[in-house]
């Protein structure tokens, strides 16, 4: 056993470098033993000198004891007293009273020739190191956000079982159709693969639940999804800067509840990190943050994330675009008491399911490339594709089941764009409704009098409110045409009459200009024969479930209208174009 004031050598190597890993840890070590009271020297060993080959002829490295000898005695008589490093003596200091400190401090600052205020900084830091201030009430409330890690899964791993047990567990909380239900399974076994570096998925859509209302079920939805998501977080109070910092510090799946207060107008900075949450390569946040000694610095966040959110009404546009939405619907008396009372996040079901998903992604080489629906493009199919590939990746009747979802939300999840709206729109008016014989006609110009005339017929396309309430004008049209029509003097000009009276100079369009928008926005193209003729509110086209949507849109603008001129807005908003 090693005692105090003991003596100790140590044998260093030649070939070891003054900065190598090797001298820093010898410099480690005699710190050690010097600070016990030891009593330590260090051989002078000559550079690039290998001590391990002392004993042999260098010539041809074999056993010469006798010269190996003699070079070993003369290396331990070079031996020379070891010394504590600057990092040592800090450590020294630290110990020290006040007033022994004070005295000590100018000698270390002029043996290791630096600065005494340095020599306080960096006693101060390996001070609060060794000597960690208590966790106060506030830090222990912080430590309440991180997320608690699963046991192992060490039972085989069976994606499709898996989501069935999801699906079952959520309809015993939540009344909502079975498509609903598969949906949120899907995603929620997405969550688990968002941050796998594997994978390395690009995008990952967002998901919210919106309603008419309360009581639709939405938090308890919302419940559900953090409870077997990856790391989930549900949340009712939140600010930007609290949201892509715990998505950084802990990777959490972030579930946010009333969305609809808190994604107010002047809340644009929480609206940017929820726009970033859903692309990979831009889910950045850069912040100039002060340090404790005054300076500032620029730091970056990664907020990379899944995301799902409950709102009553709709967001903003951004977030509808990054979304898929399951419009919920409060239960009926006789369907609420069916259902469970307790808190999803107790359900060991869900704590099963979690723990199973994670261990499935844990497998997960890579997606597959599915066969998707041709409507499924752009922006939406790259919100649907991670849902797609991972039905895929479950084998089974998980393939139709999430064919069968995407095409029942296809008129649900989201209104058409107000770009979609308005060309939809546009399209109607070309369409001849007045033709009583054969299929309607399609007429090559109108004048922007006549085309406005037929747009304010088409109420369920919500063009006025878009307008906020006002008239459709000229102008109005000019400007939201712009960047859509081929032709960059937007209206034409020609001539009209009718054999008696001189002809009229006037001004509209030709059904050539929105050919190219018609094939890019609208799902039927510029090809429209044997179009329904237009209705009494110009609807032609539209089914029944676009319909109904656009009614949800509309009495989502109504109640927000209403708010506002009555003074209670809760500060929520639709964008609509």
């Amino acid at each position: 056993m090693i005692r105090k004031g003991s003596r100790i050598l140590i044998v260093r190597d030649g070939k070891d470098k003054q900065d190598s890993p090797a001298r820093r840890s010898e410099q480690k070590g005699v710190d050690y033993l010097l600070q016990a009271g030891m009593k330590v020297s260090i051989t002078d060993t000559p550079a690039d000198t290998d001590v391990n080959i002392l004993l042999k002829n260098p010539a041809d490295y074999k056993p010469n004891l006798q010269a190996g000898r003699r070079k070993v005695r003369q290396l331990l008589n070079k031996s020379v007293a070891a010394a504590l490093s600057f990092e040592g003596r800090v450590s020294q200091l630290t110990e020290l009273p006040k007033t022994a400190y004070e005295q000590a401090r100018l000698r270390v600052a002029k043996e290791y020739g630096v600065r005494v205020k340095h020599v306080d900084r960096e006693v101060a830091a390996e001070y609060r190191r060794l000597h960690p201030p208590p966790v106060t009430e506030r830090e222990e409330e912080e430590d309440l956000g991180k997320p608690v890690e699963d046991p192992p899964w060490t039972e085989p791993v069976n994606l499709a079982v898996a989501l069935d047990e999801h699906v079952q567990e959520t309809r015993r909380y939540l009344v909502a159709p079975k498509h609903y239900c598969d949906l949120s399974s899907l995603w929620t076994a997405g969550t688990h693969c968002v941050h796998s570096e594997v994978i390395w998925l690009s995008v990952m859509a967002q998901i919210g639940a919106t309603s008419l209302g309360p009581s639709a079920g939405k938090s308890v939805w919302l419940q559900c999804i953090a409870a077997s998501a990856c790391r989930g977080m549900v949340r009712s109070s939140y600010t930007a800067s609290t949201l892509f910092r715990r998505i950084h510090q802990y990777q959490v799946t972030p579930c946010l509840s009333e969305l609809h207060d808190i994604l107010h107008p002047a809340n644009r900075e929480l609206l940017a990190i929820i726009k970033a949450c859903h692309r990979r390569d831009e889910a950045y946040v850069d912040r100039t943050e002060n340090l404790a000694d005054g300076s500032r610095v620029a730091r970056t966040y990664f907020c990379w994330a899944a995301l799902a959110w409950a709102a009553i009404g709709l967001p903003p546009r951004e977030v509808i675009e990054r979304s898929i939405i399951l419009p919920l619907k409060p239960a009926l008396p006789s369907e609420r008491d069916k259902l469970r009372r307790g808190s999803p996040k107790k359900s060991r079901v869900f704590a099963r399911v979690r723990r199973h998903f994670a261990a499935w992604a844990q497998g997960v080489k890579s997606l597959p490339d599915p066969p998707m629906p041709a409507w499924l493009y752009n922006r939406e199919g790259q919100n649907w594709w991670v849902l797609f590939s991972i039905a895929e990746l479950a084998g089974g009747d998980w393939p139709e089941r999430i064919r069968i979802a995407a095409e029942k939300l296809r008129a649900l999840d989201r209104p058409e764009a107000f770009e979609v709206r308005l060309l939809a729109g546009v399209q109607n008016a070309f369409t001849d409704s007045e033709s009583s014989k054969g299929p309607a006609q399609q007429l090559e110009r109108l004048s922007t009098h006549e085309l406005l005339e037929r747009l304010r017929q088409q109420e369920d396309l919500g063009l006025r409110e878009a307008n906020n309430y006002r008239d459709l004008t000229e102008y109005w049209l000019r400007e939201n045409l712009r960047g859509l029509i081929t032709d960059p003097n937007h209206s034409q000009e020609w001539r009209e009459g009718n054999g008696k009276d001189p002809p009229k100079h006037v001004r509209g369009y030709y059904r050539s200009q929105f050919i190219d928008a018609f094939g890019r926005y609208l799902e039927n193209g510029g090809a429209h024969p044997g179009a329904e003729p237009s209705g009494a509110s110009g609807t032609s086209g539209i089914s029944p479930e676009k319909r109904q949507a656009t009614a949800i849109f509309r009495v989502g603008l109504r109640s927000i209208r209403d708010r506002k001129r009555s003074g209670t807005s809760s500060g929520a908003r639709i964008i609509t174009g």
